[in-house]
């Protein structure tokens, strides 16, 4: 009575303050504490999915949509708006989602229309089911756990959790992250029915086979590959029970019987009712678990096959080359109108075949799990009923587009694609992956080691040999075969049954998809998944069944595993955060002993295997730390990234600093979007403002997403001398912004990058980098620097691609600035820097060429503003020609000469044209057209010219950089004559991507050969007089481009925008340079000029010089800075 008395007063009040009271107590610290103790393995699960979903949740929403990910949403929002209208009793306004092969299958778009249904739209919630379904992956390892082992399921759990890839892509709405979903469930329930033979494993195996047919077509390769596994089990079982009636059978015998029987062990587990008399004689009394999956997976997936028969070439049916190459758009169903016939017929006779399989082998339980495959199929494809034919749409539609696309090669990455991608970002579950190969196929037996040291050897000969013939277009000698040798040994070496599962699911998906057509950074979701597996039952196999003591008390136990793991953490993150070789990481070099210590105590005080366990927790802790790190840095972005777009104010993983994130749209994309929206609630118009977006190069993506809601927004191409409506917002691409003619009642255009990418350096200079080059040079000292650079610092390999665009809004919007926040000129010691970022009077936008007049004003190809800029020689801004308000157009003008009349000669680059300007630069006439030249050399055809200057005769000279040529014409543009190009090569050969020029008084003249790696010097009648080997040039960056200077007293100057020794082939981007020469071409000294702000290089293109200073273009800082000639020459 006294204690109920005593819990009464303790906990008193309201329920709520009761519980409050409760959770301060000490009794409930001590029982929560005694919980944790007793399930510490719930404790540890609990700990990792609330760690995994805060890592998939957090800011879920703030960076910008993909490109796919916008047309995913956009499509899911339809399904979501239809489906909103239907519930509310309204006859649907927008059409309801149907299944089109191109875009995957329909569980990622009406997954997502769900949860915007329940939960709104944006970005946040169309990213919801991704987040949560990679969440769950982390919980589905302790559905394993017995065949996995606590510790093994425990190991898996966190290597899903931190895995950089599935990390990002469940921060995506994209089908992959549910795909490895669907994946792991049917693994877990396959093992599970293996284990128990409970039909409901069987069920749920067929459920979320469903779910993965349903979401993407890498589904019929993972399918097709869990059921040969199976059939190599039974072949397996099958040839156990015959050896069991031979005892005499030798080794090499029973391993051709298991060959034998792999292909007929399928129609044994189909035939197994009606040959009950063949069983009874080898005893195959009970159909094992293994030829149950077979049954079931191979039944009901059979008819999604339906339109694989196009594979093979039968010919009275006719299926040719042409079948394989044709998708069709035939309606709602998508299917060739040649071949309507004979798909409806394949899929009912399939779906026939498969239902007479399963009904003779076990009715009930057949039924049902057909129903648990094609129910939710059926519903999902036809979209609820709403769209029958989306029926054949995905049953043949699907596999009929995939095939069909395998020639295609989407994104043109190279074979060896993904030995780069999972080694920079799986390498930890890589390398313990490879680690679990080698233990269990050796397992301490000398023979077997020796047969894998021959087949590796025999894999690197493959790797050397030059290339050989070619299967599905890839290397046969450097990719089928060595697969097929991992294969073939994860099949002979004995070793436990799921070890091989996992082994052959990782080796069999990356082959398959490395043979496939489309290599993309998403597909690595589904290698990523299956090393995970690999790697948390090796460690966990390893660290079972230490030697410590059980009467030790539990601290004591585990203390060498935490000291190491610890230690080796940190030590690593010090070294991450300070550097290994600085005085403030001397910190981490004692941890690093600190862990040392602990191996050795283990060693020492217990054993070597617990020693060797010791070590292996360390090493997963310290590969943990950069696996954490890359994880981090994708998904989230990076912290003061240089590589910051224009308007974004941080990065949130849209900038492609990694190659994870491939191409993504940029951070610009969402500020202007709120600016939009900003503006049509200012200006009071609301969903019905009017705006125009290019449609050309994919530009209605993402604006389809983000301008979602609006009401009148029209998509089309911007053709020339395009003036907008009245009170329209313009988003045009950049190469048309120069058709925009806005008009006095738009401000200033807002530059911004619309989508961005990856630079693709590890395909070659020329993007011809074969497999056999690339395993050539696999172990050179300059890759593997060049990779580990990357992988530690995580720098691209060089600039940033972009695709940009610019935004026109009305002059009245406040939000946007019509002047330059602040002036356009400063002083940097004794430097003066005129312009800096964006688009308003005297502002630069990468800047290329810069020339003076007799008066020694400044003028500027403002390249990506379309424009030149006329500035005072203080730099104070004067005037522009061309731009977004002119009534002419330039676009991306490259540089200009300046006549000492004040006539001024503009290479209007990208218009492969020439414009002549007054001295108020105003147009008075142009000259040249684009394209190629054709054979007779027509000097009218244009392409691309990059430079101009002027001879002592007031001659214009162009360099036609994309036809290699140098061009002169006379000042009102009749030609000359020309050098280089189709019709007249050089002394010393042709021109290769000539860029600048310098005149010099006596007519002589200075050509940049920039892929040549050299400076022409030609006399006045093009006779080459010398060369000037420039070993340093030849980069292919956009920008990287050299123009020249020439002193009076004969000196020359020369810009190198990204130094290279070893160009075309360029490991990383590099702070540009001002080389000089003397008279004779020697080089005297070069000159580093300042970085802009926080960019981490700077890029020099174009140069001027009026005898004692000189002007260079820093096209990455925006600015141009007038440097003192003896700083550079000095």
């Amino acid at each position: 009575m006294a204690l109920e008395e005593e819990e009464q007063q303790t906990y008193s009040g309201t329920t709520a303050e009761r519980l409050r009271q409760f959770a301060l107590s000490e009794d409930a610290k001590e029982r929560l504490s005694g919980l944790m103790t007793r399930y510490w393995e719930i404790t540890a699960y609990a700990f990792l999915v609330a760690t995994a979903a805060v890592l998939r949740f957090y800011n879920l929403g703030a960076r910008a949509m993909h490109h796919d990910e916008s047309l995913h949403g956009f499509f899911s929002y339809g399904f979501k708006k239809a489906l909103g209208q239907i519930v509310t009793g309204q006859i649907p306004a927008h059409d309801t989602y149907k299944h089109v092969p191109f875009m995957h299958g329909p569980f990622q778009f009406i997954g997502p229309g769900f949860v915007m249904f329940i939960f709104q739209d944006g970005e946040f919630q169309s990213r919801m089911l991704a987040a949560g379904m990679g969440t769950a992956m982390v919980f589905m390892p302790f559905l394993l756990r017995k065949q996995l082992g606590t510790a093994g399921a425990l190991a898996t759990a966190f290597f899903i959790a931190f895995s950089p890839t599935l990390l990002y892509y469940s921060r995506f709405i994209r089908e992959d992250i549910y795909t490895a979903f669907w994946t792991l469930g049917i693994v877990i329930f396959m093992w599970r029915y293996m284990a128990t033979r409970q039909n409901r494993f069987l069920f749920l195996t067929a459920g979320f086979l469903a779910g993965s047919f349903m979401t993407k077509e890498t589904t019929f390769m993972t399918a097709a590959a869990f059921i040969i596994f199976m059939d190599f089990l039974f072949a397996v079982h099958i040839a156990d029970k015959i050896r069991a009636t031979s005892p005499d059978m030798s080794d090499a015998m029973y391993a051709l019987l298991v060959v034998i029987l792999i292909p007929a062990a399928l129609f044994i587990a189909i035939l197994w009712p009606f040959i009950a008399d063949w069983r009874s004689r080898y005893e195959l009394d009970e159909m094992p678990p293994e030829a149950d999956l077979i049954v079931v997976m191979g039944t009901v997936s059979l008819p999604m096959y339906a339109a694989g028969m196009q594979l093979f070439h039968i010919g009275p049916i006719g299926f040719g080359p042409e079948w394989r190459n044709r998708a069709g758009n035939n309606g709602d169903s998508h299917i060739a109108s040649q071949e309507t016939t004979a798909a409806v017929l394949s899929v009912f006779a399939l779906i026939g075949i498969a239902a007479t399989i399963g009904l003779a082998w076990r009715p009930k339980v057949w039924a049902i799990a057909a129903a648990c495959f094609w129910v939710p199929a059926f519903l999902l494809s036809t979209t609820f009923f709403t769209n029958l034919p989306g029926f054949f749409s995905v049953v043949w539609g699907s596999m009929d587009y995939w095939i069909s696309q395998q020639d295609v090669r989407r994104g043109n990455q190279p074979d060896y694609y993904y030995f780069i991608t999972i080694p920079v970002y799986e390498f930890l579950p890589l390398i313990l992956s490879i680690a679990a190969a080698l233990y269990y196929a050796i397992r301490g037996r000398m023979s077997y080691a020796i047969a894998i040291a021959t087949g590796i050897v025999a894999i690197f000969v493959l790797l050397w040999l030059p290339p050989g013939p070619k299967i599905e277009k890839v290397s046969s000698l450097h990719i089928v075969l060595p697969f097929v040798m991992v294969l073939v040994g994860i099949f002979v070496f004995p070793m436990d049954r799921l070890n091989r599962f996992l082994l052959y699911w990782a080796v069999i998906t990356a082959f398959a998809l490395t043979v496939a057509g489309e290599k993309m950074p998403w597909l690595n979701v589904h290698i990523a998944l299956p090393l995970a597996v690999v790697a948390g039952r090796f460690v966990g196999q390893m660290i079972e069944g230490t030697d410590l003591r059980e009467d030790l008390p539990p601290i004591e136990r585990v203390a060498p595993f935490l000291y190491s793991a610890a230690a080796s953490g940190l030590a690593i993150l010090v070294f991450v955060l300070l550097g290994p070789f600085t005085l403030a990481s001397a910190g981490g070099w004692i941890l690093v002993a600190v862990a040392a210590i602990s191996v050795y105590w283990a060693k020492t005080g217990y054993s070597t295997r617990t020693a060797f366990q010791v070590a292996l927790i360390g090493f997963v802790a310290a590969a943990g730390v950069f696996t954490v790190r890359a994880s981090v840095l994708a998904s989230w972005g990076h912290p003061d990234d240089p590589y910051i777009s224009k308007l974004a104010p941080r990065d949130y993983g849209e900038t492609p600093d990694e190659l994870l994130v491939y191409t993504q749209t940029s951070g610009d994309i969402p500020v202007l979007a709120d600016k939009i929206g900003q503006y049509a609630r200012d200006s009071r118009k609301g969903k019905g403002l009017l705006i125009v977006v290019d449609s050309s190069e994919g530009y209605t993506w993402p604006w389809a997403w983000y301008l979602r809601d609006y009401k009148n927004v029209q998509y089309q191409a911007i053709g020339p001398n395009y003036s907008p409506p009245k009170g329209a917002i313009v988003l045009v691409h950049k190469n048309n912004a120069g058709n925009v003619q806005p008009g006095p009642d738009y401000g200033p255009p807002v530059n911004y990058a619309h989508r961005r990418w990856f630079p693709e350096d590890y395909r070659g200079a020329d993007q011809k980098y074969s497999t056999h080059d690339f395993f050539r040079d696999l172990f050179s000292k300059r890759e593997l620097s060049y990779w580990l650079d990357f992988w530690v610092r995580r720098t691209p390999p060089n600039e940033i691609g972009s695709t940009d665009g610019v935004a026109f809004f009305p002059k009245d919007f406040s939000a946007i600035p019509t002047e330059p926040v602040g002036p356009t000129v400063r002083t940097d010691g004794t430097q003066l820097v005129i312009g800096g970022d964006g688009s308003a009077p005297g502002q630069l936008n990468g800047p290329a060429g810069v020339k003076l007049d007799k008066a020694g004003n400044i003028y500027v190809a403002d390249t990506n503003n379309n424009r030149i800029q006329k500035y005072d020689p203080d730099g104070n801004y004067l005037a522009a020609a061309g731009g977004f308000t002119s009534d002419f157009s330039m676009n991306q003008p490259w540089s200009m000469a300046v006549a000492d009349d004040g006539t001024v000669f503009v290479a209007d680059t990208w218009n492969h044209k020439i414009i002549k300007l007054d001295k108020d630069l105003k147009k008075v006439k142009e000259w040249g057209v684009g394209g190629q030249e054709s054979a007779d050399g027509d000097p009218t055809k244009l392409f691309g010219p990059r430079d101009i200057t002027l001879t002592a005769g007031g001659n214009v000279v162009i360099t036609d950089t994309g036809n290699s040529r140098i061009i002169e014409y006379t000042k009102d543009g009749d030609f000359v004559r020309q050098l280089g190009g189709k019709v007249s090569d050089t002394d010393a050969g042709p021109f290769k991507e000539p860029v600048g020029l310098a005149a010099a008084p006596n007519g002589d003249l200075y050509v940049a050969d920039f892929w040549n790696k050299r400076i022409v010097h030609l006399d006045k009648d093009w006779k080459v007089v010398s060369e000037i080997k420039v070993p340093t040039w030849g980069s292919n960056g956009v920008t990287d481009r050299p123009y020249l200077a020439l002193l009076p007293d004969g000196r020359l100057l020369a810009t190198d925008p990204n130094p290279c020794a070893t160009a075309p082939d360029c490991p990383s981007p590099q702070s540009g340079k001002i080389l000089v020469f003397d008279a004779a071409g020697n080089l005297l000294t070069s000159y580093e000029p300042a970085k802009e702000g926080k960019n981490v290089i700077e890029r020099p293109i174009g140069i001027a010089s009026d005898g004692t200073s000189v002007l260079v273009a820093d096209s990455a800082g925006s600015v141009v800075r007038k440097i003192p000639l003896t700083e550079i020459t000095k």
